[in-house]
């Protein structure tokens, strides 16, 4: 998910809170591996996202979503 969202400039990206989830538990850090400079926005579908799985989009896609979720 994470190559599809480098490789068409995603701008705008609906997610499940399972795999927000599953990738911090996996130790996965998509701002470092991959380019998502383009990226804009995160939706959360599906259950409630934990706040430590909200930390995890904080610090490990991109710090600058933070504002988005005050």
């Amino acid at each position: 998910m994470w190559q599809l969202a480098e490789d068409t400039d995603i701008t705008i990206f609906g997610i499940s809170a399972a795999f927000i989830t599953g990738n911090a538990k996996a130790g996965i850090e998509p701002g470092e591996d991959y380019d998502l400079r383009h990226l804009k926005s995160i939706a959360s579908t599906g259950s409630s996202l934990p706040p430590d799985s909200l930390n995890w989009m904080y610090n490990y896609i991109k710090k600058r979503f933070m504002g988005c979720f005050n």
